[in-house]
């Protein structure tokens, strides 16, 4: 059995992560597609739910589908990370 320091331990678990939403980004969705350009233009989450005829609970969803599949935690740095990997062509 391998046995890392905690230091090493988290560089790796960071580059599996890393390499998991990577491998994630490749299947947005048309639905999803259609979240991260409204988030892009800085749009409420209440805002889109009203402007795609859907739940705020359906926006919520999706938001944390993505959150997965870019591998952060806000509606910020999910912007950051479209605009950063061009992802709305």
């Amino acid at each position: 059995e391998t046995y890392y320091t905690p230091e090493a331990e988290k560089i790796i678990v960071d580059h599996e992560k890393k390499k998991s939403s990577r491998a994630l980004r490749k299947h947005i969705t048309p639905h999803e597609k259609e979240i991260l350009r409204l988030n892009d233009s800085v749009k409420s989450r209440r805002s889109i739910a009203a402007e795609l005829m859907i739940s705020i609970n359906t926006v919520d969803g999706y938001f944390q589908n993505l959150f997965l599949k870019f591998g952060v935690h806000s509606a910020r740095e999910l912007a950051h990370e479209v605009r950063r990997g061009d992802y709305l062509k």
